[in-house]
Parts: C-alpha cells; structure tokens; sequence
C-alpha cells in the first residue's frame, strides 16, 4: 500500500497526516493530546483521548485527567504515577493515548500505520540525559501502541518541508519559527529551487527551547487567579507570606501527580486558621482538594486566545462558590509574557547568529505554532524583522505532521 504516514505527537494536540504515492497530501487529523482514565479498583481499561478525555472531565466523571504528558517525559525524577492502584510509567501513558489515537485512525482511514516518521522537538530538555531520556519514552511508547518502523526527525525541519505555498521562486534563504505548547523552535533553512522535493532544502542552524503556549497560560494563571486565592495574604503571628509553591503547583498543565487529601490537610492546617484572609485561603484548598486547576486553566487558555483579537477580557470560574472573576487587560498580558518573549528573540537572533546569517538576509520568516497568534509575540519579533518578511501560518496545527508524511513519502517509508 503507498500511503506514507506522519505522527506530529504534540504537548497540546497531536496531528496524524496521510500522504498518497503521488506525494501529495491525502487527509490529516488533529486530536488534543488529552488522556482521561476512568477511574476503577486494579485495572485500565476505560481510556478517553482528545475531546472525549476533555468532556469526561468537564462532566465530572471520577478518573485521572492528564494533559501535557509530553512536557515531562524529560524529568529523570518522574519514574511513575499511581491510577487505579497501578503503577503507570510516562511511556505507558504515551502507549494509552496512541492505542485510542490507532482506533480513530482505523475508522477514519482503515489502516494500521505500523511505520511512521514521528517528530520530535529539537530539545526535549537542555540536559543531554534528560533529553535522550525524553525521547526514549517517547520511542518506548510509540513501540508498546505496535509502531514498528519509527523514524524521527526534528519538528521545525519537517514543518520546512512543508512551507513550499509560501514561497517566490526567487525565495532562498527562509526562517521557520515554530512555537508550539511546549517547545519553542527555530531553522534556518536555504532552498535552492532548482532542485526537486527533500533536496532543495539545506538547513543552515536548527535550534530550540524547552518553552511554550503552555508556560503563557500557566504565568497568567499565577499572576491573575492567584489574587482571589490568597497569594497576598499572610499568615501566623509572625505575618509570614504565603506559600508560593502552592500557587505554582496549581498553576502547572503537566501536574502527573495529585496531593492526597491527607497531604493538602498538612499543608492547610495553620494556613486556614490563621491566615489574614482565610476566606481566598480556603478557596485555595478547595481548588487542590477537588482538583480544579485543569478547568481554571482551561478558562485562562480562553482568555489567553481572547487577548489575540480583543483589548481586554476576564478569566471567570464560577464552579464550586469560588466565584474568580479577573480582568486582564492587552497590557496585563505584554507584561506578564515579555519575559518569554524576549526569551523567544533571544534565540531567534542566536540561530541567525550560528548560521552567519543577518536578519535583513531571509527572504522569509514563517511563524507557526499556536503561540504565533499571540499579537505581543508578533509585534515584538517585527522589531527584528521588517513586517514584509514575516508570514504568519494560519494552519497552525498541520504543517510538522505534513513535513513528516511528506519525508516519509520522499525517504520511501510506506506504513506497512
């Protein structure tokens, strides 16, 4: 069968492309990289991906929610987490959510992919141990859901294959800037358009961060919900602050691990008594106790789209009496991302550097990646580039997924 396959497994969503023996594109599918397992006595056996996984949750069904799964397949620290008196490891919760994502492929296709180019992120990790770690989890996962034959190739450059549309024929020399929810990644690359397919496209500098769309959601979440929960209060006679780290922990899409209540009662215990604001601080509790802070961040990741057409919106929960209602103005935003932002100039200027390039010499700059709508990160990257050069990538899920289906058909790597 001539059909080549390319599995983008993202933080946020994960896209499955399909090309023909012609090498044009067939079909794609995007699916949030989302797992919920139903919860049961010693056994895993009602597993949800995607909308499905979001829906269990939102409906209040008992079970694990996990989000982000990609994000931590680097810590060395994170052997495991405990669902339903079992011990799961990262790479089975990879090998869940595919063995959902191979049926969906299945019924929308009537194939089984056993071959595939997957991508990977240029770094999962700085650290060289924790980064081989990250995609030997990854690769371990991918093997137990019955991938066979996986090729890698970094994301950024499979996404170059991809960006054929946005080019002039006299276009040589292009940035991709990628900003996914995890990673953030950079490539330079020359075309010489007198060549055919794969072999027209030399990457001159390829580089990334261990940062993304994630981190935007998770640094508004602790600068706007923390307020209603007490972050500014104090506490015993001595006026001490408040923990901060409790704030962060909720503040995390990629928590694996959930307090016990006997753990969150300890930490409660002088806290809720003798706090200046008990009413915010037990607020706080009731977040950590029923496990709210995946719906508050949904409600901030809302918001955070809403910033990248509109002046100003408001993070509202309402679940629980816990009545958070916080304005957040453009302004607000600019301030709590520049940080990252600049982080993300930092390295675009960095990658321009080692490939002995100039800004003023790429013929194109493409920004994809759902963090490439956010309108502060796009004015502040037109500090370096003339508005002219930049193409923003409106199809932001599809591009690394298409690159790796077209690799795949380029290198000959048929699904079965």
């Amino acid at each position: 069968m001539q059909i080549y396959c390319g599995i983008d497994f993202g933080t946020t969503n994960t896209v499955v492309t399909i090309t023909g023996k012609n090498g044009n594109v067939i079909d794609s599918f995007t699916t949030p990289t989302i797992l919920f397992i139903s919860r049961e006595q010693h056994n895993i056996s009602k597993v949800y991906i995607g909308a499905d996984a979001l829906e269990e949750f939102e409906e209040g069904h008992n079970g694990r929610y996990l989000h982000s799964i990609k994000r931590s397949l680097h810590d060395k620290h994170l052997k495991h987490t405990i669902i339903n008196n079992q011990h799961v490891t990262l790479a089975e919760l990879v090998r869940y959510f595919l063995e959902e994502l191979n049926k969906k492929i299945t019924s929308k296709w009537g194939i089984i992919p056993h071959n595939i180019v997957l991508g990977r992120p240029v770094i999962f990790s700085p650290n060289k141990e924790e980064d081989e770690l990250a995609e030997s989890r990854l690769l371990e996962g991918f093997r137990m859901a019955g991938y066979k034959d996986i090729t890698l190739l970094e994301e950024p450059v499979a996404a170059a294959l991809c960006f054929e549309s946005h080019l002039d024929d006299e276009d040589e020399h292009f940035l991709i800037v990628d900003l996914g929810g995890g990673t953030s990644d950079f490539t330079v690359v020359r075309r010489d358009s007198a060549k055919e397919g794969i072999d027209r496209y030399d990457i001159l500098g390829i580089h990334g961060i261990n940062m993304g769309g994630d981190n935007f959601d998770e640094d508004l979440m602790f600068a706007k919900v923390s307020n209603p929960l007490g972050i500014n209060a104090t506490f015993s006679s001595k006026s001490l602050p408040m923990p901060v780290h409790l704030y962060r922990s909720i503040s995390k899409w990629n928590t694996i691990h959930s307090p016990s209540k006997k753990k969150i009662d300890e930490e409660f215990r002088d806290l809720q008594y003798q706090s200046s604001d008990r009413e915010a601080v037990l607020k706080l509790k009731k977040v950590m106790e029923q496990n709210l802070s995946r719906k508050i961040l949904h409600k901030v990741r809302d918001s955070k789209h809403d910033l990248s057409s509109q002046a100003e919106t408001s993070i509202v929960f309402d679940e629980q009496n816990l009545d958070i209602k916080e304005n957040v103005t453009q302004t607000d935003f600019e301030n709590i991302i520049d940080s990252r932002t600049r982080n993300i100039t930092g390295n675009i200027t960095e990658i321009l550097d080692r490939a002995g390039m100039k800004p003023e010499q790429m013929d194109k700059v493409i920004l994809t990646g759902g963090s490439s709508q956010i309108t502060y990160i796009q004015k502040v990257i037109k500090e370096i580039f003339n508005e002219d050069q930049i193409i923003i990538d409106n199809n932001l899920h599809n591009s690394v997924s298409k690159g790796l289906s077209s690799y795949a058909y380029y290198k000959g790597i048929k699904i079965s």
